[in-house]
């Protein structure tokens, strides 16, 4: 059984067609009566995509001059070698027979994640292609850029490097190009500046040595976790080394080399969080240098909500009280005084109060969509907002 209408509180239908090969809807009418409609395959997958107007009228698009349409090559690797792809084209005007069309092309991988993805772009410079479609680079070996005008450009996104896990070892920066073809030539696909991110065995983010020549890093116990800024690890990287023992008396490489001091000044300051036995951070350490550290604490409830943030110096900086289902129902904080609040059972804000006796509320409808919201001043009348 499928449905083929949804009426909601407020009497707004929504009707549905379905195509029982599928067991899926080919058609939704929306509660104005406009409606939706698509088209798929053998397989099932959509390829055409129409959004009409009301019964009777002509506005919109059908599915013999759809909105969007959406092609599928599978076997791409196969027959060419290329990655596998789809393409979408999306109508610029609808009703219009003679629209611009917006196009995009998602190429695949074998585990089927996103290789590249190419979107049009306006026309400008971007690298040129030999009859033979080769690259054509300059003797630095850059490529060699030309003007697309008339034809538009295309956006690639830059290569991300994964490792055998799928988390991203490099991200590049995006490029311009003047084909939607995929491309795989390093200088076009790792043009830009990128981090290099490190991973221990069981995929946390270890090191990150970035294009500067510093990184940071994380080191991971048990029971707690310390990290390493670019300052802290700045004895250490090649960015200080280049630096610290120049003589020249060159104006900028002097400046660089009183930053590389300043930043050795306050090397070796990690900042470390202590987890309790279920894992969850309770206490946040600063290393000040010198011996001299910084604590924020916070108390959690079983249920592992913050009941208390305590700062370096002690105090309670902010105090906290959840309800049952773990809504926060009354905050106690130094700076903002005390403030209450009670919401819907569905978890939307219904009326809170504030240090100053200032009460607001709000009000839903029937489909809790908000609908009004109001104020009450310690003195005077209520204030409509909203």
């Amino acid at each position: 059984l499928l449905p083929t209408s949804a009426t909601d509180p407020l009497g707004n239908s929504v009707g549905v067609q379905n195509d029982y090969r599928l067991l899926t809807p080919w058609e939704l009418t929306d509660p104005n009566g406009n409606r939706g409609q698509v088209a798929f395959d053998t397989r099932g997958v959509v390829v055409e995509s129409a959004f009409l107007g009301k019964v009777g009228d002509s506005d919109g698009d059908t599915l013999n001059a759809p909105t969007a349409t959406f092609e599928y090559d599978l076997f791409a690797f196969r027959d060419t070698g290329e990655p596998t792809y789809n393409k979408s084209r999306a109508r610029v005007t609808h009703g219009d027979p003679n629209t611009e069309w917006i196009e995009s092309y998602s190429y695949f991988g074998g585990a089927g994640q996103t290789l590249m993805v190419k979107a049009q772009a306006e026309p400008g410079l971007a690298p040129q292609r030999d009859q033979d479609g080769a690259l054509v680079l300059d003797q630095y070996g850059a490529p060699v850029l030309v003007d697309t005008s008339p034809n538009l450009r295309w956006i690639g996104n830059g290569r991300t490097v994964i490792d055998n896990k799928g988390n991203p070892v490099r991200q590049y920066e995006p490029y311009f190009s003047s084909t939607p073809a995929f491309e795989d030539e390093a200088e076009l696909v790792e043009q830009g500046v990128s981090a290099l991110l490190n991973y221990d065995p069981v995929g946390r983010l270890v090191r990150s040595d970035l294009p500067d020549g510093t990184f940071s890093r994380v080191e991971f116990t048990p029971w707690e976790s310390t990290s390493w800024d670019a300052n802290d690890t700045v004895a250490d990287s090649d960015w200080y080394a280049a630096r610290y023992d120049y003589v020249g008396a060159d104006v900028h490489s002097l400046k660089e080399r009183r930053a590389a001091e300043l930043a050795w000044a306050h090397r070796e300051t990690p900042s470390r969080t202590i987890f309790d036995s279920l894992g969850r951070p309770f206490l946040g350490i600063e290393d000040l240098g010198g011996g001299n550290t910084l604590e924020t604490k916070v108390v959690l409830d079983v249920r592992g909500l913050p009941l208390q943030i305590i700062d370096a110096r002690g105090n309670v900086a902010e105090g906290r009280t959840h309800g049952i289902l773990g809504q926060l129902l009354e905050t106690t904080s130094v700076d903002a005084g005390d403030r209450q609040a009670l919401t819907t059972i569905l978890g939307e804000p219904l009326r809170s109060w504030d240090a100053k006796d200032q009460c607001a509320r709000a009000t839903y409808d029937a489909l809790r969509r908000p609908v009004d919201g109001y104020v009450q001043p310690a003195v005077g009348s209520e204030l409509l907002l909203s």
